[in-house]
């Protein structure tokens, strides 16, 4: 069964976007953004940072864990860690948290 929307939900929900915001601006491409590791069991997901499109748009990036509690996530996970579930543009000058998890949660959608 693949992950369902109500899954990523639940990752996205407990965001502390304006800490990602922040970190996104000084992380280099493909440096984990949220959770740290060792929360990566209970988050079932993790943000990476993505391409920097440009001075106020960074990309991040949506994984699945491989060591995720839940089923359909580690599964996803252990056929391909890196594959991109989902992803969405910020502006770390505009933090707009809402968006960021509409979009997050729209490119889930439209990707899997």
């Amino acid at each position: 069964m693949p992950i369902s929307i109500k899954t990523v939900r639940a990752f996205t929900d407990g965001i502390p976007w304006a800490k990602i915001f922040k970190k996104a601006e000084n992380t280099t491409k493909g440096q984990r953004l949220y959770p740290s590791q060792s929360h990566d069991q209970k988050k079932n997901f993790r943000l990476d940072k993505g391409a920097t499109l440009s001075e106020n748009q960074q990309e991040i990036i949506l994984q699945a864990n491989k060591g995720a509690e839940n089923a359909e996530v580690k599964k996803e996970a252990q056929k391909d860690s890196h594959r991109i579930l989902a992803k969405c543009v910020i502006d770390p000058n505009d933090v707009d948290a809402e968006k960021a998890k509409k979009d997050l949660e729209a490119s889930f959608k439209a990707n899997n």
